[in-house]
């Protein structure tokens, strides 16, 4: 059974920084928060990159394609999952104004 772990190392929370900064990064270059409904589609999909992400977790530990150290996924990677998901849209849609 897979439990989640609030028990976090410093490499989570270094790579949660890093994810976290490329986002703010971009969100201001871009001016997200002047463009409407553009927070909107952020939060859809982060969420839909976190639900992803915790499913490929669940089945991905379920299968022993992988494991966590103590067993537990650290809950810090749904936070990660969720900013790489808004990292992503951002960086897609800042590529797609330049192109």
């Amino acid at each position: 059974m897979i439990g989640l772990s609030f028990t976090i190392s410093f490499n989570w929370i270094y790579l949660f920084l890093f994810i976290f900064a490329q986002w703010i990064f971009i969100f201001i270059y871009r001016k997200s928060y002047k463009i409407k409904g553009d927070i909107k589609r952020q939060f859809v999909i982060g969420l839909y990159v976190l639900i992803v992400g915790s499913v490929g977790d669940v089945i991905g530990t379920s299968l022993n394609l992988w494991h966590f150290p103590d067993g537990d996924v650290p809950a810090i990677i749904m936070l990660i999952y969720f900013f790489a998901g808004l990292g992503g849209y951002n960086l897609i849609k800042l590529i797609d104004k330049h192109m």
